[in-house]
């Protein structure tokens, strides 16, 4: 089997599943690890201690972060996957 055919079956099993769900599983993925990214950049890049508020506050912005951008990423990802299968498939 080469890769386009494998692509297809693993994609159609993934669309069987649902847009929401697929979205939903990858932004919380990106989600995690982005925080855990974001978070060893700031405490590499500040030296300082941090407050209890301070903390809190740094963990709730670098959590938006994260969902905002891994929500994005993941509505590209299945439009991107969408597009790859339609054509491989011959539809439009």
């Amino acid at each position: 089997m080469d890769k386009n055919e494998e692509f297809v079956k693993k994609w159609n099993k993934k669309r069987k599943l649902g847009k929401k769900n697929y979205i939903y599983k990858s932004t919380a993925v990106g989600t995690l690890i982005l925080l855990i990214l974001l978070i060893m950049k700031d405490f590499a890049v500040h030296t300082i201690t941090f407050s209890i508020p301070e903390l809190g506050n740094l963990i709730f912005k670098n959590i938006f972060i994260s969902i905002i951008l891994s929500g994005f990423a993941s509505i590209q990802a299945w439009e991107w996957q969408e597009r790859k299968y339609k054509k491989l498939r011959g539809e439009k």
